[in-house]
């Protein structure tokens, strides 16, 4: 399986450090960078323009936020939501000061060589399939219930898929194993993704984070 490579970038150099995988840690390297900046030395407040690819802001970054708009009030955070491509260019412009992206060996560009980048955390992709799968109805020697190592894509050629509108990276994957897979509905909402397959329409491979803490 590819692993999805959460990033972080920034274009000042003081930000270079050793960041813990953690969103709310994400958020303490924002404020330590801003605290750092002539801004907070001159007593003004600080600003720091943030952007997050869309399954991140909606699973890692309101906590993450919230936390920090409590650690660290003096600090104003400008959020904004986009997509990989457009987030590395705002802050190659210099409309963003850091950006939480992603990477993967299948498909993400090069980085671009005025971008500082900072690991901050390697996740792999799950595969989801409804209660009722066969998958689902087999149990772990512990006796927990669902597949415990890593699924043979191959074996699901024949399965309804949900995906994202451009997903070329579960699209090589299924490739990689032999099959075009037959994707019967669409969308970049996770959440929708995750109630879709819950709902027994189909299977879906979705990010960590995304199969870890499904929302209310």
């Amino acid at each position: 399986q590819a692993p999805r490579v959460g990033k972080g970038l920034t274009r000042q150099a003081s930000a270079a450090r050793q960041v813990s995988r953690t969103a709310l840690q994400v958020l303490t390297l924002l404020a330590d960078l801003e605290r750092e900046s002539e801004a907070l030395s001159a007593g003004r407040r600080g600003q720091v323009r943030l952007g997050v690819f869309p399954s991140a802001a909606r699973r890692l970054m309101p906590t993450a936020l919230a936390a920090l708009a409590t650690s660290h009030p003096e600090v104003t955070v400008f959020f904004e939501q986009d997509v990989l491509l457009p987030l590395r260019l705002r802050v190659r412009e210099g409309f963003l000061d850091l950006a939480v992206v992603y990477e993967n060996d299948l498909g993400t560009p090069a980085w671009e060589d005025d971008l500082l980048v900072t690991p901050l955390m390697t996740e792999q992709r799950h595969l989801l399939v409804p209660v009722t799968h066969r998958l689902a109805r087999t149990r772990d020697p512990a006796g927990h219930r669902g597949a415990t190592g890593p699924a043979d894509l191959g074996e699901f050629a024949g399965e309804r898929w949900i995906a994202t509108h451009c997903s070329p990276v579960f699209e090589q994957l299924c490739a990689d194993h032999g099959f075009t897979p037959a994707v019967t509905m669409r969308t970049d909402d996770f959440d929708v993704m995750v109630a879709m397959v819950g709902a027994g329409l189909g299977v879906a491979l979705v990010p960590q984070h995304v199969a870890a803490k499904p929302q209310a």
